[in-house]
Parts: structure tokens; sequence; C-alpha cells
């Protein structure tokens, strides 16, 4: 009998959780187009429904794009960082030499530290921080106005078919 040893790493290397960016931008403006096109044309007051189809849908897609391009929060490098560091609560990074402050993180996605960081967004494509979680907690919160409001216009439409 033969016992055939294969050498495998104790943890396998991790693939980058890319950014679902194009996916979810082609997700909200598909359901935008075929709700304004398809479905309010139906209800009883169709004028009604695509303004606000269209107005739900924009302010959706405003704070999603908000959210991705806005600038969490990025600490840059200090060209000395070792003159600043007796400063109250600094913390050198080791990966990127940067000064962080408390509650400050380093995105091994992103590569950069970033203030105050929440987590890394797959669905932007960036880290969620200082600069733009108020952003990000409108979008999540206007998403489920958007759904809630998409849902519930084609249910009322086939309802009434």
């Amino acid at each position: 009998m033969y016992i055939i040893f294969i050498n495998f790493p104790l943890k396998p290397k991790q693939k980058k959780k890319g950014p679902f960016f194009l996916f979810m931008f082609t997700f909200l403006l598909v359901i935008s187009i075929l709700s304004s096109v398809y479905v309010a044309p139906k209800h009883p007051n169709p004028l009604l429904m695509i303004f606000l189809s269209i107005i739900i849908s924009f302010i959706e897609l405003f704070l999603y794009f908000t959210t991705a391009l806005k600038n969490p929060g990025i600490i840059i490098p200090s060209e000395n960082p070792s003159e600043n560091l007796n400063e109250e609560n600094r913390v050198l990074c080791n990966k990127c030499s940067a000064l962080r402050i408390r509650g400050s993180y380093h995105c091994g996605d992103c590569g950069v530290c970033i203030k105050k960081w929440d987590h890394h967004c797959l669905w932007t494509g960036k880290c969620i921080g200082e600069g733009n979680i108020c952003y990000f907690w409108g979008f999540l919160a206007w998403t489920i106005v958007f759904l809630s409001y998409q849902i519930g216009t084609t249910l009322g439409v086939m309802k009434q078919l």
C-alpha cells in the first residue's frame, strides 16, 4: 500500500474579491428601466408612476455612485513618520507606513489605511470609512425604498391583469 503526500498549504490563497460595481450598476439600471417602460404605463396613473420611478431610481443611483466614488478617508503615508509618532493615539502601520489614529485600519484589498474603517464593500469595490459612511447608510436605506417601490408597483400591476 502506498501513501501519497501532497504538500498543500494550510491556508489556500484567497482570491481577490473583485468589485461588483458594474453588476450592481447594471442591476439597478435594468430594474429602473423595466419599471419605467413596462410596469408604470400599465398603472391607472402612468405619468405619476413613471415620474416616481425616475426620481426614486435617480436618488438610488446617486447614492450608489457617491458611496463608490467618494474618498473613504484614506490616510496618506507621511515621508518622515517618526517625527509625528509622539502624538497621542498614533500608531505606525507596519504595511504602508502611515500614521494611523484609533479606529483606523489597513485594508488588505485596497492596500491603504482608512480613517474609521467599517468594511471593504464588494458592491462598490472600495472601503467604507469616515468619508463615505453617511452615503453608504443612505444607499442602504434608499435601496429598501427602491426595491419596495419596484416590487410593490410590479405586484400591483400584475394583480390588475
